[in-house]
Parts: C-alpha cells; structure tokens; sequence
C-alpha cells in the first residue's frame, strides 16, 4: 500500500514511461469543444457487444483516422479573448469540499486518499493568456494524526478562450523538472465564478485532483489541507451510479487504428469499481489481452479527465465529456490535449 509519507522530492519523481514532450504556452493547440464525435459499440467486433443502429461507426472511424480535423474543429470558434482577464486576475483556492485527492500507484491499482490545497496567484492576464504562480501542500492521514508535507512552489501559464476553457501548465521553480498541464473550464457555480480544474502529475504513484478553484477574498486564508467530509456544497453525487458499472474502451494510442471496414477495432472492458465525490477508478478483468487500469474524475456537469495505464507502464491522459442518454446508454468521448493527437470512446455494456 501506499502508507509512507509524500516528500516533495516524490511530487518532482519522473515515471520515464509516461512523460510527454514539454510545451511552451506559445504552442498550445486551439482547446476544442468538450461534445467529441459519438461513441459506436460497432467499432469493437465482440459479440455481447450489441451493435445499435442510431449509433454512427463511420463517424467514429473518421474521428479516429483523422485526428487533426478532430484537434482543429472548433478552434475558430473557441479563439481567446479579454473576456475572462479581470475574473481571472487574483488569488484562487481549493474549497474545503473539494481537497480531496488521490495517490495512485497504477499496476497494480492502489489509491490513497490525500488533501491537496493547492492555490493560484494569477499576477497577468490579457486577451485571455495569464501567468503568475502556485503553491501545492499535501496532506495524509496516519496513525499518529494528519501529516502535512512542505510547500511546493510552481510557475504557471493558462489560456482562457472565448467561451471558457481553461489550460494551464504548471513549471517547477526547481530546475529539470517534469511540466503537469491541467485542464478546467469557467463556470458559475453556487453564487460565484470557478475555475474548475483537472489533472494528473507525471509520476509514479501520481496524484489525480480535481476542483472548483476559488476566488480568494481579501483577508481571508485558505482553508489547510485537510481530507473533507463527503457532505457540504461544492461535492459531486451526480455520477456515483457509474460505481459497478462495466464499460468497452478503444483509444487510437493505446491500440491499433480501426480497420477501413469499420468492423475490429482492439479494445478493452473494464469496471468501476468504487467512486467518490467525483472520482472513480476501475481495471479490465484478469486474462485481459491489454490489461488496463483507469481512474478518472468528472465533474458535475460531466467534464471528463482519464488517467489510463497498461500493464507495461504506458500511462496516457484524457480530457472530454461523460454523457447518459435514455434505456442506460452512456459514453464517454475523449481526447488528449498536448502532444501527438489521439482520441478515444468508451461506452458502457450490459452484464
């Protein structure tokens, strides 16, 4: 289990399997609209696997071919812009709610429980690119009470566009280490603007948060660091009926590309085997053909962040959307949002 205390020097820790090339806010790609093309059980030709007629493969089969159209879609229309620079300006905190957080050592899947007050002082913004920095505190129960590790201090950089999506990447003051990108989206939530925001370190175990950053007011201190009750304003039961369920996921990285006939595309099942305020987490069942684990976090209006792993340490992130439809349908469409393009779609199935 993952029972000693996080040092900073873990934080900074390279898991080498999982590291992407390093990005400078000059060369983010335009964010795209989180509604990615529908999901198709036809992509995958295993039998329990129903195919249905309004679900369109052949849409899911260009999205997966041809992923720079996918990347570039809605970049016009997502442009950034000043809109956001005086919100955005200030200091913003981790609300009580929402510091929980997970350690997770993928292979095999362990999580533990940690608090993460993390707090942004955005110094500069303007037509919707903003700097400034950050400090991360984590927390961890133990026998002898909650120890609380020291504070790191991170540089950052985010864009904001027109409509609200929010990248920001997040450099260690301390020099050689690994970048961590998150991703959010601005929303008014509970009488108040939000930066809700998502991620992944780069490491290994990793840590995955996510939560609605808040404006910080004047004389007022952030809450420590501290595990949150799962009751209060700010929590996440939306999702919890995913606990349980059973799901078909391909992604054009991990696997191969979909044959021309639209017909056998690899893929992998898997479970979600518990979920907690937002957070859940699962793997594919024993004697899998690409064992894989996945935990993710969604946010109540169904923002997606994945964080799947393989047997052999390949460890790749996801950002995109959850939907549920009617008679038990559910997807979740996703893509990456830095280096090489890629996307995926995972679809829940009967048992």
């Amino acid at each position: 289990m993952l029972s000693s205390f996080i040092p900073p020097s873990w934080f900074y820790r390279q898991n080498r399997k999982a590291i992407r090339p390093r990005l400078t806010i000059d060369r983010i790609e335009p964010l795209e609209n989180r509604d990615l093309p529908t999901a198709s059980p036809l992509l995958l030709n295993v039998p329990k696997w129903v195919p249905r007629a309004d679900w369109n493969a052949a849409d899911v089969a260009k999205a997966l071919q041809d992923n720079n159209q996918v990347v570039g879609k809605h970049g016009q229309e997502l442009k950034a812009s000043g809109r956001w620079d005086k919100i955005v300006l200030g200091d913003w905190y981790v609300p009580a709610a929402n510091l929980l957080a997970y350690a997770v050592n993928p292979n095999p899947l362990e999580l533990e429980p940690i608090a993460d007050q993390t707090v942004f002082y955005i110094t500069s913004a303007e037509k919707g690119v903003f700097s400034g920095q950050n400090t991360v505190t984590f927390s961890k129960p133990t026998l002898l009470g909650l120890q609380t590790g020291s504070t790191a201090t991170y540089d950052m950089n985010g864009i904001v566009t027109r409509k609200g999506q929010v990248r920001i990447e997040f450099s260690s003051t301390e020099t050689g280490q690994v970048m961590v990108t998150g991703v959010g989206e601005m929303q008014f939530e509970d009488h108040a603007w939000r930066i809700t925001m998502q991620m992944a370190t780069e490491f290994d175990p990793y840590v995955t948060h996510w939560a609605y950053m808040s404006k910080l007011a004047e004389g007022v201190t952030p809450p420590a660091a501290e595990l949150p009750t799962d009751d209060g304003d700010l929590h996440n039961s939306e999702f919890r009926w995913l606990e349980g369920t059973h799901w078909a996921l391909t992604d054009s990285q991990l696997f191969a590309p979909p044959t021309a006939d639209c017909q056998d595309q690899p893929g992998v099942e898997f479970q979600v085997e518990g979920y907690r305020n937002g957070y859940f987490w699962g793997t594919s069942p024993s004697g899998a053909s690409t064992p894989l684990t996945v935990v993710g976090s969604v946010t109540p209006r169904g923002n997606l962040f994945l964080v799947l792993t393989t047997e052999d340490g390949t460890t790749v992130t996801r950002t995109g959307i959850l939907k549920r439809g009617g008679a038990g349908r559910a997807t979740m469409q996703f893509r990456n949002y830095e280096s090489t393009p890629a996307v995926g779609v995972a679809w829940m199935v009967p048992t």
